[in-house]
């Protein structure tokens, strides 16, 4: 899932923002919903209709039940913050690069791309 997330953040983010800039916001949220639409059809191509079918699932208690602390094992605060801090940078990172370099608004989806894409690539 983390790796999921960081590609989306370090590709997705970026590009959307170049193709917000130039073909308006609504154009962002229509690619995504295109690409969400062919992930469903991918799915339900490739997989089995009985695929899952008799495997053991957890409760919605035992699953908030095993993000409880418990003596001995650490507690994953730590690790959440983590996550909250470096992902909330992403919020407010284009209109921070747009005040500090002056950039158009077109130019600051381009430099968020090219970030990304040099981010990904390392």
């Amino acid at each position: 899932m983390n790796a999921g997330l960081t590609v989306a953040i370090a590709i997705g983010v970026p590009l959307g923002a170049v193709v917000g800039n130039r073909l308006g916001w609504r154009m962002t949220f229509v690619g995504v919903a295109v690409i969400s639409a062919a992930a469903v059809v991918g799915l339900l191509a490739g997989l089995p209709a009985r695929a899952g079918a008799g495997m053991v699932t957890a409760t919605l208690r035992e699953r908030v039940r095993g993000h409880a602390p418990a003596k001995g094992r650490a507690d994953s605060s730590g690790d959440h913050g983590l996550a909250v801090g470096t992902y909330t940078v992403y919020s407010f990172i284009a209109s921070f690069l747009a005040t500090a370099t002056r950039c158009e608004d077109r130019k600051v989806g381009y430099a968020l791309f090219l970030w990304g894409a040099r981010r990904a690539s390392a």
